[in-house]
């Protein structure tokens, strides 16, 4: 027998839009309404779960033991006002400020009750009845540690690309921490570490956040430095320079042959206007003469902070001289 499937949805579609189907079916929505209105008024109990943030506790205190980061309410109030706690976002969490407290070197802080009691009804609606919680109170084990301020070392290679150089040395910042740990263990530790760095071929301004080397049982004032190093290419410059005679005794003089020479170093392109003749002096110095010899080496004399300048070559590196009475 060839069942009229076709027929049999007809039927189903014209019972389900039928006039009578569709009122029973808005009265059924209507009493769901009503019901659901009418039970958001009425008073329920539920519980909660509410996050702790503790603050103010300063970086000199360690707690010696793990603290609860949420507390276990029992309430109750209207459906209504119980529905909005169950979205995360409208939980007002419960404050533990310890700015204010006085710390000894060792000891514990104990919050009451009725402390408790009193922070949490501040985080709850108006109209919400606090029933219980748990914990219903807090014991807070602490232990005042020992700072010291200890420098920051950069822990691996930091280099430019090929005809390349540093405008200045790399630099980390902050270039040193404060530390707090146990007296004992203060003296132990000199230096913090940054974690390895491998940055080679450098061509451009590198700027990066590098994590410190953690060291057991001692606490950071900060995690990560700041490392930055300015790359650009660097060219060649010579000067002309006359030699100068230093540290002489009064009652001589020196003629060199020449009474010139050519200082060539590299610089970078950005300092390469900046450095200026006056800036280097090629020495004669009279202190380091050879006994038996009339042949002396040539010295460079500059300040290393004003004038960066590298690879310095001098010719020629040795003259012929002259000594005579004045």
């Amino acid at each position: 027998m060839k069942i009229d499937f076709s027929g049999i949805s007809k039927k189903i579609k014209a019972f389900f839009t039928s006039k009578d189907v569709l009122i029973f079916s808005l009265f059924v929505l209507l009493s769901t309404a009503f019901w659901f209105m009418n039970t958001l008024n009425i008073n329920r109990e539920m519980r909660l779960s509410v996050p702790i943030h503790y603050i103010g506790l300063p970086e000199n205190i360690m707690i010696e033991e793990p603290l609860p980061h949420n507390i276990s309410l029992r309430i109750q109030d209207n459906g209504k006002n119980l529905f909005t706690y169950y979205k995360k976002e409208n939980i007002t969490p419960v404050i533990i400020d310890l700015s204010n407290t006085q710390f000894e070197p060792e000891g514990e802080i104990s919050i009451s009750k009725t402390q408790m009691q009193q922070k949490i009804t501040s985080s709850l609606r108006s109209t919400t009845h606090l029933l219980g919680f748990s914990p219903d109170t807090l014991g807070i084990q602490y232990t005042k540690l020992t700072s010291k301020r200890i420098p920051v070392r950069l822990n691996g290679k930091v280099s430019p690309a090929p005809q390349h150089v540093f405008r200045q040395k790399a630099t980390i910042q902050p270039d040193s921490i404060t530390i707090f740990c146990a007296e004992q263990l203060a003296a132990q530790v000199t230096e913090a570490r940054t974690q390895y760095v491998d940055k080679e071929n450098i061509t451009d301004t590198l700027s990066e956040t590098i994590p410190l080397q953690a060291i057991e049982n001692v606490r950071f004032s900060k995690n990560a430095v700041k490392l930055t190093a300015i790359s650009e290419m660097f060219t060649e410059k010579s000067f002309t320079l006359p030699i100068k005679p230093a540290n002489m005794p009064f009652h001589l003089n020196v003629r060199t042959f020449p009474a010139d020479a050519t200082v060539t170093f590299n610089v970078g392109i950005s300092n390469f206007n900046d450095i200026e003749a006056k800036d280097i002096t090629v020495l004669f110095d009279y202190r380091d003469l050879r006994p038996g010899s009339n042949r002396h080496e040539l010295e460079i004399a500059y300040d290393s902070l004003k004038t960066p300048i590298f690879n310095i070559r001098i010719k020629p590196h040795e003259v012929e001289y002259i000594l005579e009475e004045q």
